[in-house]
């Protein structure tokens, strides 16, 4: 009998990939806010036609960003950048996902489209461009956040100091 590929892995590792598989596929859906009222009151009002220049800030990032809105599709690039409350301590980021969030007039979220990931790489600034899809109804934009930082990479000491940071849109 021909040893089959699932033989080669083994149950349990089987067993231990799609629990990682159900696990990234639940905590991916946390992250995307769309159908939810945004509690942010920095939103940012989008303008018709561009490019529109701006920069939006919290405690943990500084996004300056370019922003075109041509027939409701808004292409926007810029970059992202930490601040020193989290430079200053730590040198690695070990997770970092980023989103721009598309609001109605109500501030409910239309649209909650990744814009960076990031893992396990040192403290630095990102490019990012993106055409975020087309959303009737958009009136004004905000950015949210999740990530996790450490001082000396993902597999440092036990004693290392690591962050979490996060802001909701």
């Amino acid at each position: 009998m021909k040893p089959t590929w699932i033989g080669h892995i083994g149950l349990t590792n089987l067993v231990v990939l799609l629990a990682m598989v159900v696990l990234f596929g639940c905590s991916s859906k946390n992250l995307n806010f769309e159908g939810r009222t945004a509690s942010q009151q920095d939103n940012i009002m989008l303008k018709e036609g561009g490019p529109h220049e701006g920069q939006w800030k919290s405690g943990d990032m500084i996004i300056s960003y370019t922003y075109s809105n041509q027939a409701g599709n808004i292409q926007i690039e810029g970059t992202i950048e930490l601040t020193r409350r989290l430079t200053n301590t730590f040198q690695m980021v070990t997770n970092l996902s980023v989103r721009a969030n598309l609001l109605d007039e109500e501030r409910i979220i239309l649209v909650s489209q990744p814009i960076l990931f990031a893992g396990n790489t040192p403290m630095r600034n990102w490019r990012f461009t993106r055409e975020l899809p087309a959303a009737p109804g958009a009136k004004a934009m905000n950015f949210s956040y999740s990530g996790s930082a450490a001082e000396n990479g993902p597999f440092g000491g036990r004693d290392q100091a690591t962050a979490t940071f996060w802001k909701e849109p």
